[in-house]
């Protein structure tokens, strides 16, 4: 614990450590926010979220690890492999949506469990291809009790992160409960998996006049990631407000429906089946809305005309309403519609 503790205060740039907290807390927020978008989405609708929240919570937390690698001062001078570099920031995506897709594709426990592997364990391997990238003259040597202490912390937190993902509730701070504990686990990945390093400097050195700038790269990588995550908030505002708008539309026209008794007024989904029943219609007919919503429209049919093309064409194909007075042509024209049972 004081070794982690003694890494952070002494070898690094707290500036820098706080920024790549900053990123790490919102990028976690995010995810969560855009896991929760997919959760409440179905089809092709849930997958575009879910590819969002890989990508921009992924990425977030690998700025997290790319700034807090600025921010270590490892006593010589560094560089980065760009290649190297770029694959520890797909593992970093990947691993979010493989973990999302996890936390979604499965129930209870198993999803939990299979997301916080998924992201611990991806998060682990992305610090390390990530430290594989640090070029200098030396070797690096690392403490496979550290390595397995950090890879074990990143694991348990992010275990428990989706699991009070699932009740996170209504308040704010009950939100915040599953962002704080990602948050931890990537934090507490990062630095216990650096306190474990030992730097063996070489004989020659890198020209610091050749390289980028830490607190520039720090800057440049901080500007993209909150204008990532920045879009990604936006997105799943405008979802929640376009969703919210839409519910009161329905609950209005449906309460316009409902009031209305001297006419009957039904209307079916695109497969035919009952979607609205007001009581106009519960009148004329003896169903009431509980009995007939959600029921194929073809009961109110004889079976002669069930097998009319006519009467199949009337059941399908969008969303259709109709209305009639409760005495017209909606009791009349239609055989076995009554409710015998009543």
């Amino acid at each position: 614990m004081f070794t982690v503790l003694t890494c952070i205060t002494e070898q690094h740039d707290l500036t820098l450590v706080g920024l790549a907290g900053l990123i790490c807390f919102l990028a976690s927020h995010c995810a969560m926010v855009l896991l929760d978008r997919a959760t409440l989405s179905d089809g092709a609708v849930r997958w575009v979220w879910l590819m969002t929240a890989g990508a921009a919570g992924g990425f977030g937390i690998w700025a997290t690890h790319f700034i807090s690698m600025l921010a270590y001062d490892p006593g010589v001078v560094v560089g980065y492999h760009a290649g190297l570099t770029l694959v520890s920031l797909l593992v970093a995506i990947v691993a979010t949506t493989v973990a999302v897709a996890a936390k979604i594709g499965y129930s209870r426990w198993v999803a939990n469990m299979l997301a916080g592997v998924f992201f611990g364990a991806g998060i682990g391997l992305m610090h390390f291809s990530g430290m594989l990238a640090i070029e200098f003259p030396g070797e690096i040597s690392w403490d496979a009790g550290y390595i397995m202490a950090s890879v074990a912390l990143g694991v348990a937190l992010s275990i428990a992160a989706f699991r009070f993902a699932d009740r996170s509730g209504r308040s704010i701070l009950a939100k915040l409960v599953p962002t704080l504990l990602l948050t931890s686990g990537v934090v507490a990945l990062h630095f216990t998996a650096t306190a474990g390093v030992t730097v063996i400097p070489g004989i020659t050195a890198l020209d610091p006049d050749m390289l980028l700038s830490p607190a520039l790269m720090a800057v440049t990588i901080a500007a993209v990631t909150f204008s990532l995550l920045a879009a990604g908030f936006a997105a799943a505002i405008f979802a929640v407000r376009s969703q919210a708008r839409t519910a009161g539309a329905e609950r209005n026209f449906k309460l316009l429906v409902q009031g209305v008794t001297d006419y009957a007024i039904y209307m079916l989904d695109p497969d035919g089946k009952v979607s609205n029943w007001n009581a106009g219609a519960e009148r004329a007919k003896g169903y009431s809305a509980d009995e007939i919503v959600g029921k194929d429209f073809s009961l109110f049919y004889s079976e002669e005309d069930r097998r009319t093309p006519r009467a199949s064409s009337k059941r399908r194909g969008g969303v259709t309403a109709r209305t009639a007075p409760p005495s017209g042509p909606m009791s009349s024209s239609i055989r076995s519609m009554t409710n015998p049972a009543r």
